[in-house]
C-alpha cells in the first residue's frame, strides 16, 4: 500500500466512491499483513467482549447497567484504537496510540452518549426523542474522528464537526450504507445456519468465534472508510480555507497598494 501517493492525493480532490472502497480494501489488506500486532489487540478484544457475553449468557446472570456501562466502554476503547491506526497510516505521522489520552477521549465520548440518554430520558415524548435522535446524527457525523485524530477541544470539535457536515453528508453516508449492505447480505445466511446449530454444542462455540471475528473483521473495514472519508473531507476543507485567506490577502493588498 502507498501511503505516500494516498495521502497526497487527499486534498488534490473529493475522491468518487470506487476510489473510497478499493483504498479502503487496499489499507484493510495492509492492516491484515503487516500490522500483527494490532490486527491481534483488535480480534482478541472483541472475542474477549463476546467470551463474557457468552459467560453472562450462560450462567444465566442478569445484566445490569453497569455491566452494560462497562461492555460500551470497552467498544469505545477498542474502535478508538482502529480509527487511530488507520488515521495515523494514512496520514504517515507515526505516532503511537497513546493508552491515557485514548482513555481521556473515550470518556468524552461516553460522557456524550449518557448526556444524550439523560435528554431522551427527560424529554420521553417519541416523535421529539426521535428527532433529536436524527439531528445529532447527522451533524456530529464526523465527531468521533476529530476527537481521536485531531488535538481540539470538546467544543470545538462539536462546533466543527457540525461544520464539516454540511454538504458532506452523502458523502459519508452513502458508501457507509452500501458497505452495511453487502455486510448484512453475507451475515444474515450464515447467522440463519448458526442458528440452527445448538448452542450448546461445542460446534455451536465455535460458529459464535467465527461470527465474531468475522464481525469484527466488518467493523474494521467500516472505520477503515470511515475514517479515510473523514480525512479527505478534512483535508479538502483545510485546502479551501487556505485558498480563501490567499485570495483575502491579495484582495487586502490590492486595496492597501489603491489606497
Amino acid at each position: 500500500m502507498d501511503f505516500e501517493n494516498l495521502k497526497n492525493k487527499l486534498d488534490k480532490g473529493y475522491f468518487k466512491l470506487s476510489d473510497y472502497f478499493n483504498d479502503s480494501f487496499d489499507i484493510f489488506k495492509h492492516l491484515l499483513k503487516k500490522e500483527k500486532k494490532f490486527i491481534a489487540f483488535f480480534f482478541v478484544s472483541y472475542l474477549v467482549l463476546q467470551i463474557i457475553l457468552l459467560c453472562i449468557e450462560n450462567m444465566k446472570l442478569e445484566i445490569n447497567d453497569f455491566t452494560l456501562i462497562f461492555l460500551l466502554f470497552l467498544r469505545i476503547i477498542i474502535n478508538s484504537a482502529g480509527i487511530q491506526k488507520v488515521g495515523n497510516l494514512i496520514e504517515i505521522n507515526n505516532q503511537k496510540i497513546l493508552f491515557f489520552r485514548t482513555i481521556k477521549k473515550s470518556f468524552l465520548i461516553f460522557f456524550y452518549i449518557m448526556v444524550i440518554n439523560v435528554i431522551l430520558d427527560f424529554v420521553n415524548i417519541p416523535m421529539i426523542d426521535i428527532l433529536i435522535i436524527l439531528f445529532l446524527f447527522f451533524n456530529f457525523l464526523f465527531f468521533v474522528h476529530l476527537l481521536y485524530l485531531r488535538d481540539l477541544d470538546f467544543f470545538q470539535t462539536i462546533k466543527y464537526s457540525f461544520y464539516l457536515c454540511k454538504g458532506n453528508r452523502i458523502r459519508l453516508l452513502v458508501p457507509i450504507i452500501i458497505l452495511i449492505l453487502f455486510f448484512y447480505f453475507i451475515f444474515l445466511p450464515i447467522k440463519f445456519i448458526f442458528g440452527i446449530i445448538p448452542n450448546t454444542s461445542i460446534l455451536g462455540f465455535i460458529f459464535k468465534i467465527f461470527l465474531t471475528i468475522f464481525s469484527s473483521s466488518f467493523n474494521l473495514l467500516l472505520l477503515t472508510m470511515a475514517t479515510l472519508i473523514f480525512l479527505n473531507v478534512l483535508y479538502m476543507d483545510l485546502k479551501n480555507i487556505k485558498k480563501e485567506n490567499s485570495v483575502s490577502e491579495i484582495k487586502n493588498k490590492n486595496d492597501t497598494d489603491f489606497q
